[in-house]
């Protein structure tokens, strides 16, 4: 009985690193939402081929003093070990959602959030972007920036990146992709594709997606009941349409799976 349960456990285990096609046989790379260690760990045994979504901010809540650029290398070190030679995406924080947020300038609200944020707290920005840079010589590192309104947003974290480079000493620099979080977003694809290396949609927890499941619910209460997340599927289908025109790849991360 032992024997068979080993041999079931590894047939299990082999099937894990198979890799994922849809119906059409088209190969699909299913990454992993990591959060902490842990999240690694369980990644790791059940065959992920990457990290898609690791948030700057679980790099700083990790740190107990105050998180410096040494600290943060530290942290992401120990977290992203069991994936050498695998790509890591890794979303830069604006200090918003913490209780005592690392950074904030007198007289910038703690509302606003994103790039916006990021663009006025350039210190901040830049010691994040000078850790990636450290973590991209030992592994693939992948950049995504949150909440683009415009291009030029995005075209100015990549011009600080170009010149922390230099001080780092990295000659090569990691892709810059735009987190895809609204319908909104998802309706300029197009125009961030043009300055994206990649595109990312995450929005799962968006209000505006949320108000868009209502209105297709309202519309589809005499009709039986709407698809399930048909708010989050129109908007990944709004951003594939207006992203045929960049060729830039796209992908979708966080709860999105379920779909």
């Amino acid at each position: 009985m032992s024997s068979k349960r080993t041999t079931a456990r590894d047939s299990s285990h082999d099937e894990n690193y198979k890799p994922a096609k849809t119906l059409d046989g088209s190969v699909v790379k299913v990454m992993a939402k990591i959060n902490d260690r842990e999240d690694v760990l369980v990644a790791s045994v059940n065959g992920a081929d990457g990290i898609g979504l690791y948030r700057m901010e679980r790099a700083y809540r990790s740190c107990e003093t105050p998180a410096m650029e040494r600290e943060l290398v530290r942290s992401m070190r120990s977290t992203f070990s069991l994936f050498e030679g695998l790509p890591i995406t890794v979303c830069l924080w604006d200090g918003v959602g913490s209780e005592r947020p690392p950074v904030g300038p007198v007289g910038l609200e703690a509302s606003m959030g994103g790039i916006k944020r990021l663009m006025e707290c350039s210190d901040f920005t830049r010691t994040q972007l000078r850790a990636l840079l450290q973590m991209a010589v030992e592994h693939d590192i992948r950049i995504l920036v949150p909440t683009i309104t415009l291009s030029e947003e995005l075209e100015w974290v990549r011009a600080m990146l170009e010149e922390v480079s230099e001080d780092v000493g990295v000659d090569i620099l990691p892709p810059l992709g735009d987190l895809v979080e609204s319908p909104h977003a998802a309706r300029g694809a197009d125009e961030f594709g043009r300055c994206a290396d990649f595109l990312s949609v995450c929005v799962s927890g968006s209000n505006q997606v949320r108000e868009e499941e209502c209105r297709i619910r309202d519309t589809h209460r005499n009709r039986g009941s709407a698809p399930n997340d048909a708010a989050i599927l129109r908007v990944v289908q709004t951003a594939v349409d207006k992203e045929r025109s960049t060729c830039v790849p796209i992908e979708v991360c966080d709860k999105l799976g379920h779909v």
